[in-house]
């Protein structure tokens, strides 16, 4: 669940601030035309907390193909900055860090999310006063 809301979050903020490139999540396709973006996940670590919390790290790897190097160089940031803060279905979740490289005329961005969740509780035992009692 929260795996897949980061990375359908991610491939919203690159929708929206390039949306004539694609975003691909599954595998890297021979033969893509250019520029286009892959995302990946390279990995998720849950922690419990209490309460029954969870806070989950993420951390994905934007890869974005394009021959150009400059236009490797001008998009770095502007991808880094796409990523900064994502909208989540229950909120939104700033990236803790962004790493950028340039590897074989790929560009990575990695950013790493922490992201909390805690469970609502309905607790029966709070739903309604069954004695009133005063001081007097």
């Amino acid at each position: 669940m929260v795996l897949n809301a980061v990375v359908e979050a991610i491939i919203g903020a690159l929708d929206e601030r390039f949306p004539n490139i694609p975003v691909y999540t599954d595998e890297i396709i021979q033969g893509l035309e250019e520029p286009t973006f892959w995302v990946k996940v390279i990995y998720d670590n849950r922690i419990r907390t209490m309460y029954e919390g969870r806070t989950y790290h993420v951390l994905a790897d934007i890869h974005y193909f394009d021959q150009s190097a400059s236009s490797r160089r001008i998009m770095a940031d502007d991808i880094a900055q796409a990523l900064d803060r994502l909208r989540l279905p229950w909120g939104s979740v700033r990236a803790d860090r962004a790493r950028i490289e340039d590897v074989d005329k790929v560009l990575h961005v990695f950013t790493d999310y922490t992201v909390r969740v805690v469970p609502i509780v309905d607790d029966p035992r709070m739903r309604t006063l069954t004695e009133v009692t005063t001081l007097d």
